[in-house]
């Protein structure tokens, strides 16, 4: 009788999945998302329609062009915007042929629409009605229509941190890292999580194998890495008043304070930005002297097992989005990797009935669904508005600031426990096996 309910289960997830994929699709396709969506045109002709799939066009056009020998680095004239390419250059020996351009433009980026929905009905729990539509409407807010009206490779990079956290295999997993880090170089931060469990000589060699081989990788694109460092005002979003709702970044807040100063001349604009950059630098170094100096409680997190897939997936997660939120501005497609935080948190939350966890929760769902409505709101009622424009950056740097705050206290909880049981085991000679 289990079995047979699994099966029913199974059938109904995916049944619920395609209608999501099939709606959303069509939403995507036909460009009915574009009051609460900006689309990537055509810079020679504003009065074509909007290339959908665009991030994914650009990196097959990208390849086509590295093909036939251009500097896609410098001018990459196969794209419509004319975006640089910022990625690895082990990315440009994907295979292509023509003949399956229809693969390449189409079915693979619809396939990615159609995962992030299962990914959604699956691994996210529902005890009621209303989670089902908290799934649908997060399905449908804004950072994630986004990414998948324009095909970003970011939505690529978390379901292959999924398949790391199913895995076990060491070797598999480490290699997939590997992998991601020669495709995009922000990955290569997904080692640590090599530390979390005990350690042994042999382990620590192996992991060293691996960081040696991803260092060959970025020393291969040293030139590449140079000149998008050189660049990167131009390909990152620099710019709040410009770019508004769409930051995900730590600087949010300090640019938003600064760009404010500046429009009604109060004060010096670059003294405001470095206080409240500094301060909200001190919030976090409390978080951190916090855990690790004051906490001697060591045993909060005696659920998180590093084995299992919702724990591993907790870690991955939050390990990049903290890399992601201090050391670049970002557009909010990359917020998909908050969607792999929430199986670990609703696992404490139905099971232990953990309060910080139903915390971290709601300030997702609220994230995903809120800032949505406020994005449409503006969009549609008050797109002329600076102060309704100005409130909700700041609402959205708020609350951005706020659950990064949770989730590094949650995340350095984690480091914490990794250190005391790999110091543990140095201090019994087993790291090097002497004991």
């Amino acid at each position: 009788m289990k079995f047979v309910f699994m099966k029913k289960n199974i059938i109904f997830i995916f049944f619920l999945s395609l209608l999501m994929f099939l709606f959303g699709s069509y939403l995507i396709y036909n460009g009915h998302i574009y009051f609460y969506i900006n689309p990537i045109r055509d810079h020679s002709d504003p009065l074509k329609a909007a290339a959908v799939f665009s991030d994914w066009k650009w990196l097959i056009n990208s390849i086509k062009c590295f093909n036939l020998g251009e500097d896609i680095f410098f001018n990459n004239y196969c794209d419509i915007g004319k975006r640089p390419y910022i990625y690895g250059s082990s990315l440009l020996y994907f295979p292509f042929k023509e003949k399956f351009i229809s693969l390449y433009f189409y079915i693979i980026p619809f396939s990615l629409i159609f995962l992030v929905s299962f990914f959604l009905n699956y691994f996210i729990k529902k005890r009621n009605f209303y989670d089902y539509l908290i799934v649908l409407f997060i399905f449908f807010s804004t950072p994630v229509m986004l990414g998948l009206e324009r095909g970003n490779f970011e939505i690529v990079i978390f379901f292959l941190i999924i398949v790391i956290s199913l895995l076990k295999n060491f070797f598999v997993t480490n290699s997939l890292i590997l992998l991601l880090s020669s495709f995009k170089y922000y990955p290569a931060i997904l080692l640590a999580i090599n530390f979390i469990p005990k350690i042994n000589l042999k382990y620590l060699i192996s992991i060293l194998f691996f960081a040696t081989a991803i260092l060959i990788v970025f020393y291969i694109d040293i030139h590449e890495i140079t000149r998008l460092i050189e660049r990167k005002n131009i390909i990152l979003p620099n710019n709040v008043e410009r770019v508004g709702m769409y930051l995900f970044s730590f600087y949010v807040l300090p640019e938003l304070v600064k760009s404010t100063m500046l429009e009604l001349n109060i004060f010096n604009e670059n003294v405001g930005y470095n206080i409240c950059l500094y301060l909200s630098l001190l919030i976090f170094l409390y978080a951190f002297l916090k855990i690790f100096i004051f906490d001697k409680n060591h045993e909060k997190l005696e659920n998180f097992k590093i084995d299992k897939f919702e724990d591993r997936l907790f870690f991955l997660c939050s390990l990049v989005l903290i890399t992601i939120y201090f050391f670049m501005m970002n557009y909010i497609y990359k917020e998909i990797f908050f969607l792999g935080l929430i199986p670990y948190l609703q696992k404490n939350d139905f099971y232990i009935n953990n309060k910080r966890f139903k915390i971290i929760y709601y300030l997702i769902i609220c994230k995903f669904i809120l800032l949505t409505i406020l994005w449409i709101i503006q969009t549609t009622l008050f797109s002329t508005s600076i102060y309704i424009k100005g409130f909700n950056i700041m609402s959205k740097g708020i609350l951005d600031f706020i659950l990064m705050y949770f989730i590094f206290i949650e995340f350095l909880k984690i480091i914490k426990k990794g250190l005391l049981i790999n110091y543990n085991a140095i201090k019994k000679g087993e790291l090097f096996g002497l004991k």
